[in-house]
């Protein structure tokens, strides 16, 4: 198979899982390959922390929302306080 359809169905499989800061990134990481500016398995490992990153700060904000904390918006800030016993 061609380079080209390899590289649209990548495309296709990141679109499908829902990749998509992997998807805007991915012609980058290509060109980059191309130019031998960086070897194939430090393209892959790239990717895979980048969105291992992406999916712990997501857990993490999911975790605060579903929380008990309360939350105080003030000019923009967001204050987390925790409930005391009055």
């Amino acid at each position: 198979m061609s380079s080209v359809q390899t590289l649209n169905r990548m495309r296709q499989h990141l679109v499908q899982m829902k990749f998509a800061l992997a998807l805007k990134i991915l012609y980058q990481t290509v060109e980059q390959l191309e130019n031998i500016q960086i070897a194939p398995l430090e393209a892959l490992e790239a990717k895979l922390s980048h969105e291992r990153g992406i999916r712990k700060t997501r857990r993490f904000k999911t975790q605060l929302r579903t929380s008990r904390l309360i939350r105080h918006k003030n000019t923009g800030n967001v204050r987390l306080l925790v409930p005391t016993l009055v």
